[in-house]
């Protein structure tokens, strides 16, 4: 618990290192960030923290950017996201314009409807790739590439 009394399921060491890591693809906590790589797209699959909010945006968004240094296609994991504020979509919204700057691509696996409709209500469903899984939005980005 932080000293605001919130759960966190981010704490960043450094911007390649977390610590009480919650993977968005099987529910498991980790020590370090595992996310899947595929090799031939070069997509790198990225869970991000359950509340995705001021508290843990900061250091979400060094995480994404160390990320997008060596992957061009990036999937946005929300799966367990319980929680987004607006810090947290413009993280999202930074992310996806770092990936374009860079000639690479963004899509956000979520099947939250409280979040979906957040993504339909301020436009971003039509800036962000918004998916429902994790491999659909991995197959909308090959689609890019291809």
């Amino acid at each position: 618990m932080t000293p605001q009394g919130r759960d966190t399921a981010l704490t960043l060491v450094r911007p390649e290192v977390m610590t009480d890591y919650l993977c968005g693809k099987c529910g498991a906590l980790g020590s370090a960030p595992t996310h899947r790589d595929d090799c031939e797209d070069r997509v790198s699959v990225v869970p991000a923290p359950r509340e995705l909010d001021i508290y843990t945006a900061g250091l979400f968004r060094e995480h994404l950017c160390a990320i997008s240094r060596v992957y061009s296609q990036i999937v946005i994991d929300l799966t367990c996201v319980r929680h987004m504020d607006m810090t947290g979509l413009g993280v999202l919204v930074g992310a996806q314009k770092r990936a374009r700057a860079q000639g690479g691509a963004i899509a956000v696996a979520c099947h939250c409807a409280v979040l979906t409709r957040i993504f339909d209500t301020t436009g971003l469903a039509g800036v962000l790739r918004v998916c429902g899984t994790v491999d659909e939005a991995v197959a909308a980005l090959s689609e890019v590439t291809s």
